[in-house]
């Protein structure tokens, strides 16, 4: 079944799944080293509204990472859980389209923030900044709404 789906449903179960490991693990590295590390630097936390990394570690990992993984997950096996069907009689699709706009504007979301908290620019900013746009736009594609319409019950 997975050879029938669109290039887009193909595109953003790789792009959230990839989303979803390293955020996993970024968030992972912010609580393993709550204070900084090479990475997310001690420096950097005075110019956050935080006292150190364990909150956006579990936003990150938790949120971003475990929320993107679901959305994959969901994209991939299409399963219809009771207590989502709210946000699929709303949208007309599988749940995992909203999931995947969910965490396309939730990754920008992060990115600007980064931007606008964090002295320091980085490339993997600008890759992370293409991914949320990609996730977003693929949502807006005709193959990508069609694949995952919900048949309106009889």
């Amino acid at each position: 079944m997975s050879s029938q789906r669109p290039l887009t449903s193909k595109a953003a179960i790789g792009v959230l799944g990839f989303v979803g490991a390293t955020a996993v693990a970024g968030g992972f590295e912010m609580l393993a080293f709550p204070d900084g590390n090479v990475f997310v630097k001690h420096e950097w936390l005075g110019d956050l509204p935080v006292a150190d990394y364990r909150l956006p570690g579990l936003i990150l990992g938790v949120g971003l990472g475990g929320g993107s993984l679901v959305a994959a997950f969901g994209l991939m096996r299409r399963p219809r859980w009771g207590w989502i069907r709210g946000v699929e009689r709303i949208t007309g699709r599988h749940w995992s389209w909203a999931a995947t706009a969910t965490m396309g504007a939730a990754l920008g979301g992060w990115i600007l923030l980064e931007i606008a908290l964090i002295p320091e620019r980085s490339a993997i900013e600008a890759l992370y900044g293409v991914l949320a746009a990609g996730l977003l736009a693929v949502c807006a594609t005709r193959s990508f709404r069609t694949s995952l319409a919900i048949a309106p019950a009889p």
